[in-house]
């Protein structure tokens, strides 16, 4: 810690944090002792792994076990995110800053078909549909993924056109 975030944190806290610290280091070594770990949270194939451990320990309760596998993963430069809750698709952009996201593995040859259609009738080249890649967290899958956005367009007052 830097001297001058030490002298602006509130006491309270850096001692509370001091003894997170301690205990930390003490249920790491009682795990090491246990299973017989040394320093495997620096191998390069277990981030899945790491993560799956994280959310069981957080189903557990032990905040000390949940801190030592997020502090595995600060080390690694990795997320927390499990990689299989992380969803890439396409996404319809629409002028007025709205956006319609299109179904899990549709194509950007699907995305720019869905964009032309949307735009079949657009003569004003502010309103034109641009496709772009989103990257979605999967926090619950309720089964559709609708609009983001039901604003009008600011500049002339049009809803947003709806996406698969």
């Amino acid at each position: 810690m830097t001297h001058m975030v030490e002298e602006q944190l509130h006491p309270e806290t850096h001692a509370m944090l001091d003894r997170f610290a301690e205990a930390l280091k003490e249920k790491a070594r009682a795990s090491e002792i246990k299973h017989g770990f040394t320093d495997d949270w620096r191998r390069n194939d277990w981030e899945a792994q790491c993560k799956a451990d994280l959310l069981r320990h957080v189903a557990k309760g032990d905040p000390k076990d949940v801190a030592i596998y997020a502090a595995f993963c600060w080390a690694r430069g990795w997320t927390t995110i499990p990689a299989h809750l992380i969803d890439s698709r396409y996404a319809l952009i629409y002028s007025d800053g709205s956006f319609g996201i299109l179904s899990a593995g549709a194509s950007l040859e699907k995305a720019r078909e869905e964009a032309a259609f949307a735009d079949q009738n657009e003569t004003d080249p502010r309103h034109l549909t641009k496709v772009g890649r989103v990257s979605l967290i999967i926090l619950e899958d309720f089964g559709t993924i609708a609009s983001a956005a039901e604003q009008k367009c600011p500049s002339c007052g049009r809803e947003p056109k709806a996406a698969e």
